[in-house]
């Protein structure tokens, strides 16, 4: 039997079922697993994120998945995307917690930076900019996306290309380094702009 394409990460903090719709729109066939066993035989891995940066940790560990994430992405060289929680997951550590992130992404999470008539929390549909033109999962220089987060990334670090919105201050909607893809926005949530990206994941 053939390996999904796709494997879709379920550790209890990730809105799995969405992926999974977004997919099965797409026809792309796909998995979800939650065991380290799995892992090692997914060809590309989705992991998403919805909840708090400390106990999305905590969980990966009691799954046993921590330490064979970071085996996976080191070792196996298969594409990861990170959504959310889970791209923040992928970086050295978060403002919103204690607990060291997997750290594949050399890269620190912190508070949105907003003015005063702004609230931290980033909800609704804004713009992505892929300013250079180069980001390897992008349809078109500018989309819109679905975002609901109060803490991201304001450096795009030792990313390869990554994408830009503005939320009050500029911040790293999107990333890439070799392997590694992470998106702040929803893409599972984000109409035909979503299922754009997820396709060209699926096509990494």
């Amino acid at each position: 039997m053939a390996t999904p394409l796709v494997s879709i990460l379920s550790y209890g903090l990730g809105n799995v079922g969405s992926f999974s719709n977004a997919l099965n729109i797409l026809s792309i066939e796909h998995n979800i697993i939650s065991s380290p066993n799995c892992l090692s035989k997914a060809n590309r891995l989705i992991i998403p994120g919805v909840g708090k940066f400390d106990d999305a940790v905590s969980r990966l560990k009691s799954a046993r998945l921590y330490d064979d994430l970071i085996d996976f992405a080191i070792t196996y060289n298969r594409p990861i995307l990170g959504v959310c929680l889970g791209m923040h997951l992928l970086c050295q550590s978060s403002e919103e917690g204690s607990s060291p992130g997997l750290g594949l992404f050399d890269a620190t999470v912190s508070l949105n930076k907003t003015s005063s008539c702004l609230p931290s929390c980033h909800l609704g549909w804004n713009i992505a900019n892929d300013q250079l033109g180069t980001f390897p999962l992008a349809n078109k220089r500018q989309e819109d996306f679905y975002f609901l987060h109060s803490y991201g990334l304001h450096d795009h670090g030792p990313a390869q290309t990554y994408l830009i919105t503005t939320y009050s201050h500029t911040f790293i909607s999107a990333f890439q380094k070799d392997n590694l893809f992470g998106v702040q926005f929803h893409p599972e949530k984000s109409g035909v702009a979503g299922l754009g990206l997820l396709k060209k994941f699926s096509q990494i």
